[in-house]
């Protein structure tokens, strides 16, 4: 991710991404704040907010008998039942090409899953003024001509964009492991011409996983 951000954010550019989808897998939430200062980087940056897009799942499961756990992971589960239909509603009948990437955007309830989710606040710091002027001005703009939006070149109508007015932005984390399948199926379909590279740093069952869902 360090090495990406800062290819992005040179002068001049000469890193040849067309995107590049970095999931996460943790067994708490507190791991992803080692990586707030990168959030906000990615949140802030016109470059890297096109192509960097994050997948941050959790692991972690409630104590048994443990009651404030169970009742938080109920309240999650039905705030996402909500939040998942809205989304559903919103999207019926578009392409993902008609999806706005954002920071925001749930990938991978996009992609069909329904494991649930919470969006949270912390995970990028309160940018400055004039940063956020130009992020709020930038919002507005659609993937550039590197994209797999490269044929929209303006937002219409039909596009989704959940990019709130707050530019305390709010993250989706995913409770569970990502589908591999469905998630690898879609990015391999966006991008139907061009060969995927994926880069694996994780247990055994992970590289497994992918390795079987990679093979062609």
């Amino acid at each position: 991710m360090t090495q990406l951000l800062a290819a992005l954010n040179s002068e001049p550019c000469d890193l040849h991404l067309r995107e590049a989808h970095l999931f996460w897998i943790a067994r708490s939430t507190d791991e992803f704040l080692f990586r707030r200062n990168h959030f906000t980087r990615i949140v802030a940056s016109t470059s890297a907010r096109n192509k960097l897009f994050l997948h941050l799942h959790c692991t972690q499961k409630e104590p048994s008998h443990n009651s404030p756990g169970f009742i938080f992971k109920e309240a999650v589960k039905r705030q996402t039942e909500l939040d998942r239909k809205a989304f559903l509603d919103a999207r019926q009948g578009l392409p993902d090409a008609a999806l706005v990437a954002s920071p925001t955007l749930p990938w991978a309830w996009a992609r069909g899953s329904s494991c649930d989710t919470i969006w949270v606040n912390f995970m990028s710091q309160r940018l400055a003024q004039q940063q956020e002027t130009e992020l709020a001005e930038t919002c507005q703009a659609h993937w550039d001509s590197k994209s797999r939006g490269s044929f929209a070149t303006h937002r219409t109508s039909s596009s989704i964009d959940i990019t709130g007015s707050s530019l305390d932005t709010m993250l989706p984390i995913f409770f569970g492991r990502p589908e591999w399948h469905t998630e690898s199926q879609a990015i391999g379909k966006a991008w139907a011409e061009d060969d995927i590279h994926v880069y694996v740093c994780g247990s055994d069952v992970v590289v497994d996983a992918l390795q079987n869902v990679c093979r062609v």
